[in-house]
């Protein structure tokens, strides 16, 4: 057996409500404190009891239990249950709960008793201070107030056990209220042990620790004090003689009195009082302390004794007569006189009886009979009784109408008359059986009602239903038996549900979660306001459920999303709800912080050693699989980009220059380091070490092709100044200068020769400007024939090299510029072209200079593109005329211009037309033409179709004569 905790235990678990009580609205109050900010206790011998406050600010009474006594924990529970549906003014309403407050040892549950705090002070104070004051209503009122109190135990079948000054409390409105129950006794508690002896002399000599608890254990001590006060009242001056004086804390009685009455001088005194009953009251007390405890009566017979039959007659206390004659001894005689008054109230009381009996049993025409003897009348103690007997009459055919709506059933004619008359038939025996059946339609019409309102109140319906099926049910209520089962159901799963949730611990578990969401069905909530704090901490404990089941849904899903929802499951769960949820969490939020770092990482892309850093953390949280394609492409560039990296920055700052570029281009690679920022610093380096080595590998294929020029021109480029070429290269260029040099002068002597035979195919052959000019210039005496030949064979336009596409040649793009392209002659005849835009058409041996022209322009070779042309911005009043183009012949000391070549016109722009409606397009602004006008118009196109070029008489023949 475990051991009971101490008072310090409850104690220090006070000083927070919320973690005491086990009750919700318990836990919302607080415990008064004294000086030292303990809760203030009020010790005795079995409980400690401190004082609480509500929210609302009301006070009630905290009682722990300071040890175990499994006994004394039965009888208080024993009389809760029986209290639990009776109100008895003196008893303080009071709640046991076995497992309502908890230790501060060891965290468990014990018994606590919570009680109403009752305001006043006890019945010895209230005492002292009105006969101090002279007050003798009072004491009069309070012995009234005393008797009406003994009288409400009697009728409620409690026994008290304890009856002294100190367990009644007076408030200020004068009421008397009764404290600690560790005495008390109901019925189901009758022959066991009492569990305390009570406070002498309070109680009778005669009880001790043996005594068995029965109904008459507090007639005594009752007598006892209602004794005091009616003495007291008619002689206030006795507290300050036996009391006051002696300094004595029990209301007036001492045991000595009753152990001695003959030395008693307050005995003596009693019996000398003003008050007659005092007096007679006096003697049966003391007389009755030496009766055996079981047959002291209660205070009324004690009362009943002290009353004479006269006096009894003239109050027309007809019962207290017949009792007062039955409870006479066998010397007692009744005068003559009064015989006949006897006689009188026992048949009064006999027929008082009767009555009873026949409303008992039921039976109206009995009662209506006796009634009529009048015998009821001029009988105080029979008002009630004649009142209902007196009705016999009205009740009779009211009973015959509801019998015959009864058997055929006829329900609502048994309910409505029932409803009508109720205030005369209501509690009858002789209506029980249709007050039943009329409380049974009403219960049904109940449960409708109920049904009809939606939402279904679950509590009221269940209350209604199991308050009809405690009647014994009825045939209409059939219908709607599913739904009430349906309902008390529900009841039943928000109880255990009530239960779960007040077991639950804190902070909340899946563990206990999944409990409550397995013992208890949906549909239990259906009836409760959403609003009320069970339905709360259901859909609190749904929701934390829920993201449990969402957590497993998204581990599925392995993107950044569902990584970043796992991880706000840390901010609604409490820390302890499930390691490996919150830790599968806490993971979750690492791998969202660590890629949004890599993400971050490789979108700036400035640190390479950044992204892998970012990728090996995620990697270690096994949380690659959030990154996309295009992120795990970026990585793995990263990973081949660090070693180059690596490499590069471990060049030598003081290394050669050459060495420092060889190993540049080594490591260089251009999709991996091109658009790296942190290759910058080698990045020009390489381009302008990687620029030199294409210019040479340029140099290498024009020398493999014999191409001096391009060889001789890809050597001329700046990034080759002032650089040594390889050996190899430069001893092949020298190879290809000196076969160039060769090949030109035999290519020059075989012009001459050309010349010196008159062989003029061969001269256009092998024509080179710059060669046949420097052959005029070193033998001017050929330069006739050269001239001659020049004009003959190369200067034509035909000749030459130039040539159009007539559908490209001279076109204009969506901004107005006008592109021109022709044929290029070959290199070795002309460097230079001239082009003129020309306003009229030249003659055959024109010149460029010759010509009246809106635009000319001179073209290099080297600015020569095929494919682009020569472009100028349209001048729209170029508009229909025809451009040229000159090819320049150039012998050094003599410039040669080839006949005009006409590569095209410029032709006008197209008109904007628009489609219409029912005809054909037409220009936007020509008014629509007529039927007379189109077919002027198809005329004209089909004549120009067929007609030839505007210019085809002045076009000079390509016959091949000389300019």
């Amino acid at each position: 057996m475990s051991s009971w905790p101490l008072i310090s235990d409850f104690a220090r678990v006070l000083q927070n409500p919320q973690v005491a009580f086990r009750d919700p609205e318990l836990r919302q109050s607080t415990v008064e404190m004294n000086h030292l900010g303990q809760p203030k206790a009020r010790s005795g011998n079995f409980a400690t009891v401190y004082r609480g406050y509500r929210p609302d600010g009301r006070e009630f009474a905290i009682r722990v239990f300071n040890r175990r006594q499994d006994e004394r924990l039965e009888h208080y529970r024993t009389i809760s249950e029986y209290l639990e549906h009776r109100a008895v003014s003196s008893i303080v309403h009071f709640d046991y709960d076995e497992r309502g407050i908890r230790s501060a040892a060891d965290g468990k549950l014990y018994p606590l008793l919570i009680m109403d705090w009752v305001p006043g002070i006890t019945l010895f104070e209230w005492t002292r201070d009105r006969c101090r004051e002279g007050y003798v209503e009072a004491l009069q009122i309070a012995a009234d107030v005393w008797l009406h109190l003994v009288r409400e135990l009697t009728q409620c079948e409690l026994v008290h056990g304890d009856l002294q000054h100190g367990n009644v409390m007076v408030s200020p409105e004068g009421h008397f209220k009764l404290v600690d129950y560790d005495c008390m006794c109901v019925p189901a508690l009758i022959g066991r042990r009492n569990l305390e002896t009570g406070l002498p002399p309070y109680q009778h000599p005669g009880r001790n620790a043996d005594t068995l608890l029965f109904p008459g254990l507090d007639n005594f001590s009752a007598l006892y004090i209602y004794v005091a006060l009616r003495a007291l009242a008619a002689a206030p001056y006795l507290w300050i003689t036996y009391v006051d004086q002696p300094e004595y804390d029990r209301i007036l009685f001492r045991a000595q009195d009753f152990e001695s009455p003959a030395s008693s001088p307050l005995y003596h005194e009693l019996l000398q009082s003003p008050d007659e009953q005092v007096r007679d009251l006096t003697h049966y007390l003391f007389e009755l302390s030496r009766y055996d405890l079981h047959d002291v009566p209660p205070v009324d017979e004690v009362l009943l004794w002290c009353e004479s039959i006269e006096n009894l007659v003239t109050q027309q206390e007809w019962d207290k007569v017949v009792h007062l004659v039955q409870r006479m001894g066998p010397g007692e005689r009744i005068a003559p006189e009064v015989q006949p008054f006897v006689q009188e109230a026992q048949q009064r009381v006999a027929c008082r009886e009767a009555v009873e009996q026949a409303l008992a049993e039921g039976n109206e025409e009995r009662v209506e009979q006796l009634v009529a003897t009048g015998l009821l009348h001029n009988y105080p103690a029979a008002a009630h009784v004649l009142e209902a007997a007196s009705r016999a009459a009205e009740v009779r055919p009211i009973l015959r109408v509801l019998a015959s709506a009864r058997q055929l059933r006829a329900w609502d004619k048994l309910k409505h008359t029932w409803l009508s008359h109720q205030h005369l038939l209501k509690g009858r025996v002789s209506a029980k059986v249709y007050e039943r059946e009329a409380q049974k339609l009403l219960t049904v019409d109940r449960i409708r009602e109920i049904l009809a309102r939606l939402p279904v109140d679950d509590a009221a319906l269940m209350e209604a239903w199991e308050y009809l099926e405690k009647l014994g049910g009825h045939v209409l209520a059939e219908p709607h038996r599913a739904a009430a089962q349906q309902a008390v159901q529900r009841r039943r799963s928000v109880a255990k549900l009530q239960e779960l949730l007040l077991q639950a611990p804190a902070p909340a578990t899946l563990a206990y979660d999944k409990k409550i969401a397995a013992a208890v069905p949906p549909e239990t909530l259906r009836g409760l306001p959403p609003g009320t704090p069970l339905a709360q901490q259901v859909r609190a404990v749904r929701e934390r459920l829920n993201c449990v089941r969402k957590v497993h849904e998204l581990e599925k899903a392995g993107t950044l999303e569902a990584e970043t929802a796992i991880a706000g499951v840390l901010k609604l769960l409490p820390k302890t709800y499930h390691e490996g949820l919150i830790r599968r969490a806490e993971q979750a939020r690492k791998r969202v912080h660590i890629y949004r770092q890599l993400v971050q990482a490789v979108e700036e892309n400035t640190s390479t050693e950044a992204i892998l850093r970012a990728w090996e953390l995620l990697g270690r949280i096994r949380g690659r699989i959030l990154a996309s394609d295009d992120v795990q492409q970026r990585v793995a560039a990263a990973e081949a980009r660090l070693p180059l990296l690596q490499q590069l920055r471990a060049i030598p700052p003081l290394a050669d220059e050459a060495a420092c570029e060889r190993r540049v281009v080594e490591l260089w690679n251009p999709e991996l380091l091109d658009d790296c920022p942190e290759a910058a610093p080698w990045r020009e380096l390489y381009f302008r070490t990687s620029g030199r080595r294409q210019l040479l590998k340029r140099i290498v294929r024009a020398i493999e092709a014999g191409d001096q020029a391009d060889a001789e021109r890809l050597l001329a480029d700046p990034a080759l100044q002032g650089r040594d070429l390889p050996p190899q290269l430069a001893k092949e260029i020298g190879h290809l200068r000196a076969k160039a040099q060769q090949a030109t002068l035999a290519k020059r002597q075989a012009i001459v020769n050309a010349l010196l035979d008159n062989q003029r195919s061969t001269f256009v052959e092998l024509f080179d400007a710059a060669t046949v000019g420097e052959i005029c210039r070193q033998f001017r005496h050929h330069q006739p024939l050269v001239y001659q030949w020049l004009e003959s064979e190369i200067l034509p336009a035909a000749r030459i090299g130039l040539a159009a596409d007539p559908d490209q040649a001279v076109t204009r793009d969506e901004q107005g510029n006008l592109k021109i392209v022709w044929t290029w002659p070959p290199p070795r005849i002309s460097q230079r072209c001239r082009l003129a835009i020309c306003k009229t058409a030249p003659h055959p041996q024109a010149a460029p200079e010759d010509v009246d022209a809106w635009y000319s322009a001179a073209i290099d070779a080297t600015q020569w593109n095929s494919e682009a042309g020569h472009q100028v911005a349209l001048d729209p009043q170029w508009e229909g005329s025809r451009v040229y183009v000159w090819a320049e012949v150039d012998l050094g000391f003599q410039l040669f211009f080839s006949s005009p070549f006409e590569v095209g016109q410029i032709k006008p722009a197209p008109k904007h037309r628009r489609w219409g409606l029912f005809r054909g397009w037409r220009s936007e602004k020509d008014p629509k033409p007529t039927e007379a006008q189109e077919a002027e118009e198809a005329a004209a196109d089909e004549s120009e179709a067929t007609a030839p070029p505007d210019d085809a008489d002045s076009a000079p023949a390509d016959d091949g004569t000389p300019a």
